[in-house]
């Protein structure tokens, strides 16, 4: 599943397009249920709802990116945060997809 949020975020961040993401998205749909169970059987089918209903409407691709960046933040997994003691400091260390980020604790 990480790699569709990651093509959904590629899109979202302006770095694919929506027509990339499609591609994409269509090659991992086409029979996923035969393919695949459990979660990403779920989401693939919530997005093709998604784009169904985008397309019946006549949405706006800013529309389509409004609801896709709102299904992100309800279903992609919270990135895992470590707490930790260095030199009697609290410290977080937040992995990022590009980096991990270590800031001080409160």
């Amino acid at each position: 599943m990480d790699e569709l949020f990651s093509n959904l975020e590629s899109y979202l961040d302006g770095s694919a397009s929506l027509d990339d993401f499609k591609d994409y998205f269509y090659d991992l749909a086409y029979g996923i249920g035969r393919r695949r169970a459990g979660d990403i059987v779920v989401r693939v089918h919530e997005i093709e709802r998604i784009f169904s209903e985008a397309s019946s409407a006549n949405w706006t691709e800013r529309a389509v990116q409004r609801v896709l960046k709102n299904f992100i933040d309800a279903y992609k997994p919270a990135p895992h945060i470590w707490k930790i003691e260095l030199d009697a400091r609290p410290l977080l260390i937040v992995p990022t997809p590009q980096m991990v980020v270590v800031v001080p604790s409160i």
